[in-house]
């Protein structure tokens, strides 16, 4: 089956607007104006979520590498948050904190070049820079999602 994701809701900063983000780990990431219905008990993954993104604001999303690789940073200096959606080998969805260590995931695995993606592990990414956060809008996030959709579904055909 699809790991579904659902957050309470998204906020940009520097935007008072909310948006709803659906994450199905592997297949899409889109935003929703409507609300879906949320199991009775959540998972560990999303009450581990809850407790590090509840309240803070999405401040940068990019696409790491050209590949099929999402990064959503929350908060800033210290207190960023990552989360890395993967859109190959089934997918998965990986939340870090400000220096890649990996808090949580979906699903740990061993990477090609045999490093093992697991809580208290650090995220295989030399490609993905910390330093520099670009401004976040309502427009960029719509923007970098079509453009994260067009990509993956240029790779599958």
């Amino acid at each position: 089956g699809i790991a579904r994701l659902a957050a309470d809701s998204l906020q940009v900063a520097g935007d008072s607007r909310r948006a709803l983000l659906l994450v199905e780990s592997g297949v899409r990431i889109h935003t929703s104006k409507y609300a879906h219905a949320a199991p009775p008990q959540p998972s560990a993954f999303v009450v581990k979520l809850r407790k590090h993104l509840r309240g803070q604001r999405l401040t940068d999303l990019r696409v790491v590498g050209g590949d099929r690789l999402l990064c959503l940073s929350f908060g800033s200096a210290n207190w960023t948050h990552h989360l890395l959606v993967e859109f190959y080998a089934g997918g998965n969805i990986i939340l870090c904190d400000s220096s890649l260590a990996i808090l949580s995931l979906l699903r740990p695995y061993t990477a090609a070049d045999g490093q093992r993606v697991a809580v208290k592990q650090s995220y295989p990414l030399a490609e993905l820079s910390l330093s520099a956060h670009s401004s976040m809008t309502m427009h960029k996030l719509h923007t970098s999602l079509e453009r994260v959709l067009c990509e993956s579904r240029r790779l599958r055909a």
